[in-house]
């Protein structure tokens, strides 16, 4: 730590970054995709943070601790080459927004659990916590312009995905043919709301 600190400096200094520390959860299970492994690896990020102290530069808080988080992350991704750390994200009820339909919020976490983790990494700090590009690019230490690039791809691929999932099941070349070819069909299609 920068000094050596009474009780109220540590409190004062455990404060800002206790706030972090339900963002830090959610970042390290995008990661993880296992809650236990997510809260060990926060755990460790939280240590870490704090033995770094000084080397802290006061700037942003959140983007220093998610950078330990992520460069932790891929520390144990490295060590670890038997178990698999980016699996599927597991679905918890309490980390459900309520103002969302709750089959849909799982359809869409599996869909984002099949992403690379670069894509899952970059789609949660600019869309989920709302990281600037720039805040973004410094904690993956990547160019501002890779991380629009990556945003850019790893929305195509979740878009593609849900539209995979979400496409009706396929028919018989003759099916689609005669279904197409009726004429309430054709007058659907071709039907200009502007000649009403």
């Amino acid at each position: 730590m920068r000094s050596s600190g009474t009780l109220s400096e540590t409190s004062a200094l455990m404060h800002p970054i206790e706030v972090q520390i339900p963002a830090l959860r959610t970042f390290a299970r995008s990661l993880t995709g296992e809650s236990s492994l997510a809260d060990d690896l926060v755990q460790e990020t939280l240590l870490k943070a704090l033995s770094a102290w000084h080397q802290f530069d006061g700037r942003n808080l959140r983007a220093w601790l998610f950078r330990i988080l992520r460069n932790t992350y891929i520390s144990h991704r490295r060590l670890a080459d038997v178990r698999n750390l980016s699996s599927e994200p597991e679905l918890e009820q309490n980390s459900l927004d309520t103002g969302y339909d709750a089959a849909f919020t799982t359809d869409l976490l599996a869909l984002f659990g099949q992403l690379s983790s670069q894509h899952r990494e970059v789609l949660f700090l600019v869309g989920i916590e709302g990281f600037t590009y720039d805040e973004t690019a410094s904690i993956l230490e990547l160019p501002a312009g890779t991380v629009m690039s990556r945003l850019s791809r790893a929305r195509q691929s979740l878009r593609r995905l849900y539209l995979q999932d979400t496409s009706p099941p396929s028919t018989t070349v003759d099916s689609q043919q005669s279904i197409h070819n009726s004429p309430s069909t054709t007058e659907a299609l071709t039907h200009d709301d502007a000649n009403q």
